[in-house]
């Protein structure tokens, strides 16, 4: 069900009304409310904050944590820095995939406050002054423009958890629809000629350009974009007597190459973007001539094509 991430500065009282709202859920609901938080990997704050490897490991463990307790009854609160908005996005992903909803709950302090709270806790509890500044300065402030960062619930210090307006966003609102990149081919392709090799106006048959060339555009994951082509291209050619939409006299030989290759030009990792333009892919004629997957550039691709062709 749900899942509450929580965000904010070091020492801005996360885990306290991360508490609070376990408390209000479990008093006024018959849910069961996990939560997953630094704590509970017992994580050494100076020693992986310090580190970028063992950061990023935490927040892979922490997102790992939160798929496992994500299901249909229980609420999961992720309780952390979550200071980085591609990894907001990850978790918005998670959720998406997930088919529950989510909102953000920013404990929202100045960093004179934030560092004060932190001095004022137990010398095992704090962060080093080095180490919360450089926090500081890499904190992303959410913004509720974002879907991955809406609904937001910004609270300060002295503010009283809106816990009615959290849980009709929880409750009341439908989940996300999950990215087409996540669903298979029969899912997504409804239309006649996914089993009849005709043109037609839907999504992937639009793609297809008319010049003897295949070009997919898909906004998530670029694996599983590749996934979904894969699926479609043997689909469509599965036969052996037709032709992939586009290309004449040409079969499908093995789909599974386009995804061994990985060529293909991938925009920012963040946002998971991917564009593939597949020429003559991989197939062969009638003779059992084979032909090797090319890349097709028009000069359009030129400008990203040295930083992100892999």
């Amino acid at each position: 069900m749900p899942l509450i991430v929580m965000c904010g500065y070091p020492c801005s009282g996360k885990t306290q009304k991360a508490e609070e709202l376990k408390v209000c859920f479990e008093r006024n609901t018959d849910r069961k409310v996990h939560i997953v938080g630094d704590g509970a990997l017992g994580v050494e704050k100076n020693t992986v904050y310090a580190d970028s490897q063992k950061e990023k490991n935490v927040r892979a463990s922490l997102k790992a944590e939160v798929e496992r307790k994500l299901n249909k009854d229980d609420i999961v609160i992720l309780d952390s820095l979550n200071y980085i908005k591609g990894y907001r996005y990850e978790l918005f992903c998670l959720i998406k995939h997930a088919q529950t909803p989510h909102c953000l709950v920013y404990c929202l302090t100045s960093d004179e406050v934030s560092s004060t709270w932190n001095i004022n806790r137990e010398a095992a509890e704090q962060y080093t002054q080095e180490i919360f500044d450089a926090l500081v300065l890499r904190f992303e402030a959410p913004d509720s423009r974002n879907r991955w960062d809406s609904p937001l619930f910004t609270i300060l210090k002295d503010d009283t958890l809106p816990y009615e307006a959290i849980s009709d966003a929880l409750f009341k609102r439908k989940a996300p629809p999950p990215n087409q990149s996540t669903q298979s081919v029969r899912d997504i392709h409804t239309c006649s000629c996914f089993n009849k090799h005709t043109r037609c106006s839907c999504m992937f048959c639009m793609s297809c350009s008319l010049f003897d060339h295949l070009m997919v555009i898909e906004l998530f994951f670029f694996s599983a974009a590749t996934i979904v082509i894969c699926k479609l291209l043997v689909r469509v050619g599965q036969d052996h007597t037709r032709c992939i939409i586009g290309m004449s006299t040409y079969v499908l030989l093995d789909f599974l190459f386009i995804c061994q290759s990985r060529r293909f030009f991938s925009w920012d990792t963040v946002f998971a973007g991917t564009v593939c333009l597949l020429s003559h892919v991989i197939f062969q004629d009638h003779q059992s001539e084979t032909h090797k997957l090319k890349m097709e550039n028009n000069g359009l691709w030129s400008p990203i094509q040295k930083k992100y062709f892999v």
